[in-house]
């Protein structure tokens, strides 16, 4: 924000009252599904308490100002005064009804096995806002799922229905999403998803894409919570996250390595922790370099895990040698230069053979060509 932007919001009305306009969502009561009320330190309050003021939590979905002070994306909810909804305005959202309705049925569900559950990651298991789609899935990948829509969300308990597009309805979806996030489509290019930007990366750092792989397949990292090629972690089904071999078909580069930087920020609700922290990177151990380097690295692999995947993968263990040939007890043949106990005449050596005067069957041989069979009159030579 600029200094202007700060000092504009500090203005107040005729009334002696500041103005914000918040994007995003109010929360809503885990048990009954209705708007959740708290005190003014967060307490939940029933909505004919009396005594206490009021404040609906409200999850932000874009940065802004209130009273001088940024409230970003990702950050703690912003306590609304319910005084300040009423004498304000309020929008309903465009959608999500289905979402909201189901929100406290799957929390009960889940509570039966899980009763510490945190009710913000029950919207991981219902159908996902559309904000920013654009700038988040490549525009084919959002085509071809259109068309014929797979599973990405494994905790997920809806799947998204078959709609039976034409193929250019599926674009022009497609090109929708990305033109009003502003993002390139219908085709990208950028340089980190060619091949050279990996190979580049790797001569100036040996290692690179598998010092990330390191970082993936730690325990207390990527594996914990996602699905990596036929890999499932154990435990909690409720907790699995997306398969990750099939980012780089799916997602942006920049959206992947900004979402890996801080997930909060692209998606309020999500579970997914900061794993390196700009001041913090991960061990050393695993990938040598700054928590710069170790996102970049990420990237990477994300991003050329198909590449990455073939690369390394060994046939040996799948590959059968033949059995070794057994020795024969038969007598070896004679040898090619041998010469046989009587010449073989041919058309051009040996001596000419006898043939009597009149007509005759004559076949003539050749080393290099099959033999043929002639009939021919000739003078007898006897």
């Amino acid at each position: 924000f600029t200094p202007a932007n700060v000092e504009g919001s500090l203005v107040t009305d005729r009334q002696g009252r500041r103005k914000a306009t918040l994007v995003g969502m109010p929360a809503i009561n885990p048990e009954s599904g209705k708007p959740q009320y708290v005190d003014e330190d967060g307490v939940p309050i029933e909505e004919d308490d009396a005594e206490a003021v009021p404040h609906r939590p409200f999850m932000l979905w874009k940065d802004v100002l209130v009273d001088g002070t940024p409230r970003i994306v990702g950050g703690p909810n912003v306590m609304v005064p319910n005084e300040a909804l009423e004498a304000g305005r309020h929008y309903p959202a465009n959608g999500g009804d289905l979402a909201r309705l189901l929100f406290p049925v799957v929390i009960a569900d889940e509570k039966e096995i899980n009763p510490n559950v945190k009710p913000d990651d029950a919207w991981g298991w219902l159908p996902p806002p559309l904000v920013g789609e654009g700038r988040k899935v490549q525009s084919g990948w959002l085509h071809k799922f259109l068309l014929n829509p797979a599973p990405i969300r494994p905790a997920a308990v809806l799947r998204m229905p078959k709609f039976n597009f034409q193929s250019s309805e599926a674009s022009a979806l497609a090109n929708y999403f990305a033109a009003v996030d502003g993002a390139d489509y219908p085709y990208i290019y950028d340089p980190r998803l060619d091949e050279s930007s990996v190979t580049t990366a790797e001569a100036t750092h040996p290692g690179h894409l598998e010092g990330a792989m390191k970082i993936v397949t730690n325990n207390n990292y990527c594996v914990k919570c996602h699905l990596v090629g036929g890999y499932s972690p154990p435990g909690n089904p409720k907790a699995l996250a997306p398969q990750l071999e099939v980012v780089h078909e799916r997602l942006r580069p920049d959206y992947v390595h900004n979402w890996i930087a801080n997930p909060k920020r692209y998606l309020p609700y999500t579970g997914m922790p900061v794993n390196i922290p700009f001041d913090k990177p991960v061990s050393q151990d695993l990938y040598h370099g700054t928590s710069d380097q170790q996102l970049d690295a990420l990237t990477d692999l994300l991003m050329h895990y198909d590449r990455f995947a073939k690369r390394n993968l060994s046939l040996d263990a799948y590959l059968k040698q033949p059995p070794a040939a057994e020795p024969s007890s038969a007598q070896p043949a004679a040898s090619i230069d041998s010469s046989p106990s009587e010449p073989i005449p041919g058309p051009t050596d040996g001596p000419v053979p006898t043939i009597p005067a009149g007509t005759g069957s004559v076949t003539l041989l050749h080393p290099d060509r099959p033999a043929v069979s002639r009939t021919i009159a000739v003078a007898g030579s006897d």
